[in-house]
């Protein structure tokens, strides 16, 4: 018998992982930045007592700590309402299951998530959109729980570029002041479908 120093996790799965990768994940916090936990058919947001035990189960066994639940959400000129809904679906699935659930509201939460045998949900939310009116509004979502946001989603805003235009003059003065009141506030800022400009 040769031991390779690779096991199989999962007894339902062939897959094995090296102990490296194993010890790696076991001692970092680890977290998936794009994770819903849904596929958008789910009743969970609307009906959280569907979100059953065993589901539970299955997602504290990830091996992920902390899920961001983040999607674009809303068209521009109901930016502001769809992403109060959405973050208060989330915040209202939290609260459900407290026991099992903790919204990452702080650096600290990170750390304090692994110790809590919680699982972390990091809500965010793929456009600005709704910032492009005030910068009064970043200060609102921050207070709903708002703790990520994209700046563009692929197409123009009043915050600057996405990655699809065809001419990229980056972020606009009033982009920059959007970064800077979410720097003040925690939020943090994302860049993965802007413009390079």
């Amino acid at each position: 018998m040769i031991n390779r120093r690779r096991y199989r996790i999962f007894p339902h799965s062939g897959l094995e992982y090296s102990d490296r990768a194993i010890e790696l994940v076991g001692r970092a916090t680890v977290i998936d930045m794009l994770s819903p936990l849904t596929l958008g058919s789910e009743p969970w947001l609307t009906e959280p007592d569907s979100f059953t035990p065993e589901l539970i189960a299955k997602f504290k066994s990830s091996g992920i700590d902390i899920f961001h639940v983040a999607e674009g959400v809303g068209s521009p000129a109901d930016a502001v309402g769809a992403v109060s809904r959405f973050i208060g679906l989330w915040n209202g699935f939290v609260a459900t299951h407290s026991d099992h659930f903790m919204r990452v509201d702080s650096a600290g939460d990170l750390a304090a998530v692994s110790s809590s045998g919680k699982i972390g949900i990091l809500i965010g939310v793929q456009n600005s959109e709704h910032f492009t009116e005030r910068l009064e509004d970043i200060d609102l979502f921050h207070s709903l729980g708002q703790r990520v946001s994209l700046l563009t989603y692929n197409s123009r805003n009043r915050i600057g570029d996405g990655c699809t235009e065809r001419v990229d003059a980056g972020i606009t003065d009033y982009g920059i002041a959007v970064v800077r009141r979410m720097n003040d506030l925690g939020m943090a800022v994302d860049v993965s479908h802007c413009g390079d400009g």
